[in-house]
């Protein structure tokens, strides 16, 4: 008898009744056990479960690829088969399974198989499958339970590829979830066991492919964090049900092709908005975010600062361009700040702007970045009394000063100007100063004798991922 038959051979064979079942057996086990083609090892599994296996070896064979074969996909199709024909047998090597086996995709479905059934053969299956979740997952068995299916949608259930997956867990409960090359449609598919946590605080997605919208997202109503990062949405309604999220303290959507922001009105519990990276012309939208702290809007093709108003405590503003965009600011002129009296960080680095100005009332500054702009003269900073960092490098000044009565300045960079005299120099008798790049190139530093910590100047950059 010839072994090596394609399936599709077995099949014409077993039809025209030229090949008896314990035939078919043989080569469908041939196939298994020799056939490079993942595909075709497990269609051939699961048509054993559509002849009768009562051949000696048969459940023995399956057994032996439940618990051996190395591919997820066959061990998963060998355990649906020694289940659905060898009910009095499959208890004791499922315990086995349980126990050992890695793959979300088979413990999802004896877990099925067990939710199903109303054997009470099964009760002790069922608390090991529970405990053994509990384990592997570190929360209740309610939520591992989800996110065991989470898991398998991740890792098995998408054709394009498997996608990064992350939680975090607070008193026994997931409190943070994070995918990384996500689908809209497999979004869908998660978003039902998502709402099912109770303690769900923060949500990130990110490298989303796919077009559509977000459906569902509304439902998750104990989100204090929803972060959204490069997907094809062009406006801020594809985030359906974003304004039902009236908990959310921190909203990040960026490398996007949204071009307006609006739908934030009853987000009045924010604290961190950012839009960086996005297609945004014009700011307008935030007059209800008055308990806004801190606003990332760089990367846009914003060309005017207006409409903060009403962003009173307001402490960190970002217009600075980053990623694709960089050097390529178009803000002009310092303006519309007046009314952000708490603001304690503003960044307005690779943009157009040739004067320091319009800064007179934030009188808390203490880091200001206008790196990489066109100005010519150190001058507006006399009545910064708290300011600590600033940052003026690659811009066109000639001559340093304006900067002599600045108490709690402790860093500053001068790099990369057009400083040729060495006037002015005298300020910099403090530890931690920064001003090298200039025309006499041996000058790098000067700090107080005695102080041995190198002077350092380090662009403050967004909080780490779900921190």
């Amino acid at each position: 008898m010839k072994l090596n038959l394609t399936e599709e051979e077995i099949q014409r064979q077993l039809a025209n009744g030229t090949m008896d079942k314990s035939s078919v057996c043989q080569s469908l086990k041939w196939i298994v056990e020799h056939d490079p083609n993942k595909v075709n090892r497990i269609r051939s599994v699961e048509m054993l479960s559509q002849l009768d296996l009562r051949e000696s070896g048969m459940y023995d064979f399956l057994e032996n690829l439940m618990i051996s074969d190395t591919n997820a996909h066959v061990r998963n199709a060998a355990v649906k088969v020694l289940i659905s024909r060898f009910p009095n047998r499959y208890v004791k090597p499922l315990k086995w399974v349980i126990e050992r086996e890695d793959s979300a995709l088979i413990l999802n479905t004896i877990l099925s198989m067990l939710e199903a059934s109303n054997n009470q053969d099964h009760e002790n299956l069922k608390t090991q499958l529970s405990n053994e979740l509990e384990r592997r997952y570190g929360v209740d068995p309610e939520e591992a339970v989800l996110l065991l299916k989470i898991e398998c949608i991740c890792k098995y259930g998408n054709e394009k590829g498997s996608i990064d997956f992350e939680y975090s867990t607070e008193n026994g409960h997931v409190s943070a979830i994070a995918f990384t090359v996500l689908f809209i449609e497999n979004f869908q598919r998660i978003q039902p066991y998502l709402t099912t946590f109770k303690n769900l605080e923060a949500l990130s997605m990110r490298e989303i492919g796919g077009d559509g919208v977000f459906t569902g997202i509304g439902e998750l109503t104990s989100l204090t964090v929803l972060r959204i990062e490069d997907s094809a949405i062009s406006d801020i309604s594809e985030i359906q049900g974003l304004d039902k999220l009236v908990n959310l303290e921190e909203l990040q959507i960026n490398f996007t092709h949204i071009t307006e922001i609006k739908g934030l009105d009853d987000l009045i519990k924010l604290k961190t908005l950012n839009l960086e990276c996005n297609k945004i012309t014009e700011i307008k939208g935030l007059e209800n975010l008055r308990n806004l702290e801190e606003l990332y809007l760089g990367g846009n093709p914003i060309t005017e600062i207006k409409d903060l108003e009403n962003l009173v405590k307001l402490k960190v503003l970002y217009f600075n361009p980053i990623g694709e965009n960089e050097h390529k600011g178009l803000i002009t002129e310092i303006k519309g700040l007046d009314s952000l009296v708490n603001l304690e960080e503003l960044n307005l680095m690779f943009n157009e702007i040739t004067e320091i100005k319009g800064l007179e009332n934030l009188l808390n500054l203490k880091k200001l970045n206008l790196g990489f702009n066109k100005i010519k003269e150190i001058k507006g900073l006399s009545h910064f009394t708290n300011i600590e960092a600033v940052d003026l490098s690659s811009n066109e000044i000639t001559e340093i000063n304006g900067i002599e009565q600045l108490p709690f300045l402790k860093n500053i960079s001068l790099d990369y100007n057009k400083i040729t005299d060495k006037k002015g120099l005298h300020i910099y008798d403090r530890p931690y100063f920064i001003y090298s790049h200039f025309k006499f190139p041996k000058i790098n530093f000067i700090k107080k004798k005695g102080n041995e910590k190198k002077p350092q100047i380090r662009q403050t950059s967004l909080k780490d991922f779900l921190d």
